[in-house]
């Protein structure tokens, strides 16, 4: 039998509390200087601010929606955030929610980085897919959330067999079960196997399509280096640079996620800890993603730079006039 604490965990509950303060202040900001300190990249930065804008909502959704308590290696769980307060399914909703939001994140991403593949290879002249290949990344990407969605809300069990399985699998866990307001608990069944394994698939065959982008891409920016203006390969360098810092932050995204698909495959015990950690940690990509951001992107870490310049040049002068005094 498993060791399952169906207390709410005090520390997660504050930790979310702290991340969505701190994801709103920080996600703000991402969305002020993407809409007014990138200009010069042209389309790209509405690539950009996409990526900036479903990193928001998976924050928002997962800190301060959602607030997920798992009870893995039950695949159970519930949440403690506004969505339980306002939903007559909360636990269901919120889940199908934040799969769907998932996706988007990571297809953003893959956008970004094949605009910036296409834009060079433009330039270049080398490379550039056909149209119907670009039509029919744009429609995946428009429908694979749909599916995905769907197919996820119909493995959800009704509240009937959720309790029958109770009963039949962990009947020592019936009264913990009955003290909660709400909850959701899956049976591993060869339909989710299946589908966590479509998942993996789906995740491994984009980033090996990212990969093949990036090498690409590094390539095509040693041959450009030569053969545009500095202004104009800057701006494409800095583009680069984003991709870059988000590779970095979107492993956030993909790997814990891909994580608890893996323990829940591989049926990993004593995991409850694990997964709280995971669940934890993907709700502070946004915030990471700004962070990184502000230290390694050119624009925005010109900003703030100018930002600390002119606040520095204020103290000066305002120490200034008090020693005239």
């Amino acid at each position: 039998m498993y060791n399952i604490d169906f207390t709410t965990p005090r520390w997660l509950i504050i930790y979310y509390h702290s991340v969505s303060f701190t994801s709103i202040i920080l996600n703000s900001l991402g969305f002020y200087l993407t809409t007014f300190e990138c200009q010069k990249m042209n389309k790209y930065r509405y690539y950009l601010l996409s990526f900036q804008i479903c990193c928001t909502i998976t924050d928002t959704h997962l800190s301060f929606l959602m607030q997920p308590i798992p009870f893995y290696p039950i695949l159970a769980g519930y949440i403690e955030g506004v969505l339980k307060y306002v939903l007559e399914s909360p636990v269901e909703i919120a889940m199908d929610i934040l799969f769907v939001i998932v996706i988007l994140n990571i297809e953003s991403f893959f956008l970004c980085t094949h605009f910036k593949h296409q834009s060079l290879a433009t330039i270049l002249m080398q490379h550039i897919f056909p149209k119907w290949y670009d039509l029919s990344i744009y429609i995946i990407c428009a429908v694979a959330p749909i599916i995905g969605g769907i197919w996820f809300f119909l493995l959800m069990p009704t509240k009937k067999e959720q309790w029958e399985y109770i009963i039949e699998a962990y009947p020592d866990y019936l009264d913990d079960f009955q003290s909660l307001a709400h909850f959701t608990i899956f049976r591993k069944s060869i339909g989710m196997i299946f589908f966590f394994l479509f998942l993996l698939g789906g995740i491994s065959g984009l980033l090996f399509l990212l990969t093949l982008y990036l090498i690409d891409i590094f390539r095509m920016m040693s041959i450009l280096k030569t053969k545009i203006s500095k202004s104009n390969y800057k701006k494409h360098h800095d583009g680069v640079r984003s991709i870059q810092v988000s590779i970095a932050t979107s492993a956030v995204a993909v790997i814990c996620p891909s994580f608890i698909v893996v323990i829940v495959l591989f049926d990993v015990g004593n995991a409850q800890l694990l997964t709280e950690l995971a669940v934890a940690v993907v709700g502070t990509h946004g915030s990471i993603n700004v962070i990184c951001m502000l230290v390694f992107f050119p624009p925005y870490r010109d900003f703030m730079r100018k930002s600390f310049k002119k606040k520095k040049h204020r103290i000066i002068e305002a120490n200034s006039a008090v020693v005239t005094m």
